[in-house]
Parts: C-alpha cells; sequence; structure tokens
C-alpha cells in the first residue's frame, strides 16, 4: 500500500512539471495586445473615415456632412491595419444623450446621416469600443446640415418662370454657416440693366453671397447649384432646374426709297410717312401681361458731308466713333412707345441754302426687347434689325429750276431700299452717348483741304495758283500761299503756277489732299 501512495505521488509531481514547463513555452503577446493565448486582445489606436469613393482621412476635429450622407468609418490598430483576430470593435452611435447600437462590421462601419442637427455644437458621435478594454476606444464627431435652396424666401413649389423676371435665390444651410461656397447658374445671367440718355449698362450678378439676385436673357432649362466647401474639404452641393420662358416673336421689316423733299435729304418718299416700317409678331400666349419695348442705336459709323457752292471749306465730317442712341422720337431710352407693336423711322439731313452737293449713309440697330410683368422684372433683348440707307444729292444750278434731285449714280434719282437684317438677339444694346447730345457725331470736323506752300526766284509776289474747278489764289508779298480746295478725299490736284513774262520749275505738281493740309508745294519763277 505504501509502495502505490508513492508511485502515484511521483505521477502527479511529473504531470505538474510537465504543465508549468508547458505554460512557460506557449505564445506571448504581440506588440499592441493586452494579455495571452485565448484572452489577447489587439488595441483599438485610431479612427479614419472617407465619404464616397475617397480615400479615408484621420477624424480630426468636427466633420461637417449633408444630410443623407453615407460615412465610412474605420479604426486602425498601432501598426495601421484593421486586423483585430480576437476583439472586433462595438460600434456605437450617440444623440442627445441617446445611445444606438450600430450593426456588428468588424473594423469598418457605414453610418447614413439622415436628420439635421439641431444646432452647430449638437453632435453626432461615432465610438469604436475595445469589447474587452473599456478604456480603449475612438470616437468622431459629426454635425449635419441641409441645403434647402429658397426663392423670394421660401420653397421653391413652382419652377417654370419667365427670362427678364427677377430671381432671388437663397441657400439654407441651417445649423452649419459655410465659410467657402460658390453658386453655378446655367444661361446667360445679369444684375440688371441701366438704360437712359447718357448709357446703357448691363450689371454683373454678385453670386459672392448666399443669398442672390439676377435675372435670366436666354430661355430653356436652367439649373441652379449651390456647392459649399466644408473645412475638412468636402464638397456638397444642391440643385434646382427651372424652366425660363423667353418668348418667340419676330420681326418683319418694309422700307421705301430716298428722296428730297423740303430741303431735306431722307429716307422716304414724298408723301410717304415711314421709309421704315418694323412690326413684331403676337406675344405669344402664356406670357401674361408683358411688353415689348423698341430701342434704336446709331452704330459706330455714321458718316455725311456737304460741299458749298465756292468749294472753299467742308462744312461738316462726321464719324461716330462709339455707338449712340438715337433719340428722336423717344422717351428715356424707349423708341417710339406709343406703338409697342411697331416702329417707324424715316431719317433726314437738312440741306443748307448754300450748299450744292450732299451726300449720307447711316447705320441703325433697332432692337426689339421683351419685359415679362411684375414690378422688378427687366427688358430682355429678343430680336435685332440691322438696317442702313444711303442717297447722294446735288441741285441743278440751272436756272429757273434751281431745285434738288438724287444722283443719278444712284439709279435715276431713287436709290434701291435700305438692307435690312434681322436676327434673334440676346445681348443687350449698349451706347454711350445719344444722338441728339452729339448731333453730328462724337467726331465732328468742320474742316478745309488746303494746299500751302512758296513761290521764290525772279518773282515772288502775284503768283497766281491754281487747280482745275477750284478757285485760284495769288501768293503774298513774301510769296507764300494757302489755297482751299474743298474736301471728301482723297482726291488729287494739279496744282500749277503761272504770271506773264515767267516760267515756273516744276511747272505744276499733282498733290493729294484727304481731310488735311499738305504744305510745301513749292515754286521757283524765271524770267522768260
Amino acid at each position: 500500500m505504501f509502495l502505490y501512495l508513492q508511485r502515484l505521488l511521483l505521477v502527479t509531481l511529473s504531470i505538474m512539471i510537465t504543465v508549468q514547463i508547458g505554460w512557460g513555452q506557449g505564445p506571448q503577446p504581440r506588440d499592441g495586445a493586452v494579455g495571452g493565448g485565448d484572452g489577447e486582445q489587439t488595441k483599438i489606436a485610431k479612427m479614419q473615415y472617407k465619404i464616397g469613393t475617397g480615400a479615408y482621412k484621420d477624424v480630426n476635429g468636427t466633420i461637417f456632412v449633408k444630410k443623407d450622407t453615407t460615412v465610412s468609418f474605420q479604426v486602425l490598430t498601432p501598426q495601421g491595419d484593421t486586423t483585430f483576430p480576437d476583439n472586433p470593435p462595438v460600434w456605437k452611435k450617440n444623440h442627445a444623450g441617446t445611445d444606438t447600437d450600430l450593426p456588428p462590421a468588424g473594423a469598418t462601419n457605414n453610418v447614413t446621416f439622415d436628420t439635421v442637427s439641431n444646432a452647430a455644437n449638437d453632435y453626432y458621435t461615432i465610438t469604436a469600443k475595445n469589447p474587452h478594454d473599456a478604456t480603449n476606444n475612438v470616437q468622431a464627431n459629426v454635425v449635419v446640415f441641409g441645403i434647402k435652396l429658397k426663392k423670394d424666401g421660401g420653397d421653391i413649389t413652382d419652377t417654370n418662370v419667365f427670362a427678364g423676371q427677377l430671381m432671388n435665390m437663397s441657400a439654407d444651410t441651417t445649423p452649419y454657416t459655410p465659410t467657402t461656397f460658390s453658386w453655378i447658374i446655367d444661361g446667360k445671367i445679369n444684375g440688371g440693366w441701366e438704360a437712359n440718355h447718357i448709357h446703357s449698362l448691363e450689371k454683373p450678378a454678385d453670386l459672392s453671397h448666399q443669398t442672390v439676385a439676377f435675372y435670366w436673357s436666354t430661355g430653356g432649362n436652367k439649373t441652379v447649384t449651390f456647392k459649399v466647401t466644408v473645412e475638412t474639404g468636402e464638397d456638397y452641393t444642391a440643385s434646382v432646374t427651372f424652366n425660363a420662358k423667353r418668348p418667340d416673336i419676330s420681326v418683319t421689316s418694309r422700307t421705301t426709297y430716298a428722296s428730297f423733299q423740303d430741303n431735306l435729304l431722307k429716307l422716304g418718299e414724298i408723301d410717304v410717312t415711314e421709309g421704315i416700317y418694323h412690326e413684331r409678331s403676337a406675344i405669344p400666349a402664356g406670357f401674361g401681361t408683358g411688353t415689348t419695348i423698341w430701342v434704336q442705336r446709331i452704330p459706330s459709323y455714321d458718316y455725311k458731308y456737304e460741299a458749298t457752292a465756292a468749294f472753299n471749306y467742308l462744312s461738316c465730317r462726321s464719324t461716330l466713333t462709339t455707338s449712340a442712341l438715337d433719340t428722336m422720337d423717344t422717351v428715356d431710352y424707349k423708341y417710339k412707345p406709343s406703338t409697342p407693336d411697331c416702329a417707324t423711322d424715316s431719317p433726314d439731313y437738312g440741306v443748307g441754302a448754300s450748299v450744292l452737293y450732299t451726300y449720307d449713309t447711316t447705320s441703325f440697330e433697332t432692337n426689339l426687347m421683351y419685359q415679362p410683368e411684375g414690378d422688378q422684372s427687366i427688358p430682355i433683348p429678343i430680336s435685332l434689325v440691322s438696317w442702313y440707307w444711303t442717297a447722294e444729292g446735288k441741285i441743278d444750278k440751272v436756272a429757273p429750276t434751281n431745285s434738288w434731285s438724287l444722283d443719278d449714280f444712284y439709279n435715276t434719282n431713287k436709290f434701291p431700299t435700305p438692307t435690312v437684317t434681322s436676327t434673334n438677339c440676346v445681348d443687350y444694346p449698349i451706347w454711350t452717348g445719344d444722338s441728339q447730345s452729339f448731333p453730328s457725331g462724337p467726331a465732328h470736323y468742320p474742316q478745309v483741304d488746303i494746299i500751302k506752300g512758296t513761290v521764290s526766284g525772279d518773282v515772288i509776289a502775284g503768283v497766281t495758283i491754281s487747280v482745275p474747278g477750284r478757285p485760284s489764289v495769288t501768293t503774298g508779298v513774301d510769296g507764300t500761299y494757302s489755297l482751299p480746295v474743298g474736301g471728301g478725299g482723297p482726291v488729287t490736284y494739279t496744282v500749277t503756277p503761272s504770271k506773264p513774262g515767267f516760267h515756273f520749275n516744276p511747272a505744276s505738281q499733282d498733290v493729294t489732299v484727304d481731310w488735311n493740309i499738305v504744305s510745301g508745294i513749292n515754286f521757283t519763277a524765271i524770267t522768260n
């Protein structure tokens, strides 16, 4: 019996020694883990997030997201991987003190935020916890905001608008106040159109605020987008598409001929009221009480001149260097406002009593504009009619006629109808002056073409200087002369000196003048 107990004690002791040796040779906890064997736990080192297909970013501070955005969160070990073999994180969402368990998802979890925060510091807190270590957890604070586009301060319930009506848009991003944002607006827009006799100005739209005001001048589907860039670099947008209605209105024009009437060179036959007549089509149904407006300009070229009986001066030369508002028969900038469905014109040019010859060519641009109903609406361009007229007249110097007629060069006293081009137009008419402020144009040149020179040699005074078809002059006591030859160049004249008993070197000179004074046309007198 004693021998049996002794053997049993030795076996038991051997087993205990073996177990103790086995424990000491078992696996050791890896770096960043707590405990060992079946109880090993990997620490959670940090949390990252991403939105959409972007890359994961470390959570540093508050995350701002738009309502209904899904955010992907992940946690990392101290080694930078997402392997948690024995203690997958427990995910929770907390809002206003209430915890909500998120579905177990391992090291990553996708969370959709479908409710807007109540204030800028009202956070949704996403926490990833170590199930075996209450002190080992990471979290992210999220503020959820909305982007709601409004029109005229209220909800957008009707997306049908009129081009030319004020679009007063705002973006509500409660509870977040963005510092970086932008508006993206389709179509041709402006901040208004200012027009009077002095100038026309298309104002740019100010898109630098969360509330913007603008007008469309073009029609069709137009999308308005508000974009917010949050502090962490993500972009969020909200959009609404409007149908900007723009009326389809066409213009037809008819013209007549140029004529002389009551010492006027005019567009329009005698006893015919209109030289040109523009008529618009009806405003289509569905455009309420909108009205049309005509605006007429004289573009950058308007050229006219006349020559006197003595042919010694040019009474007027006018060249417009900038577009001028045609203010004849207008109220403010509106042309012929008493007949909004049509516009007529008979431009003319008065002929002075001493004038023998006159020429006129003038270009015009007539805009049809539409202004929709509403106190804050502005006119928008619809159609542009470009036209010009030209005529040349002369007086019959043979008594007793002494009357004006159109030059035969222009098709036997009648000039063909003016050239008229009508097109759809979306560009505003612009001018920097008016035709009444500059009745002869901004550049008005009463001017003489003059040839000057000196006669030297055997005689200097009393030498006759002449050109064909113009009055001659004689040199003064100092031998100088100044010979006016009219205007309207370029014209080449042959200048010839003469005096009995003398010949000259050179005998004559050809001189070209072009609205200028030519000097240095000199001659030497030689006794025969």
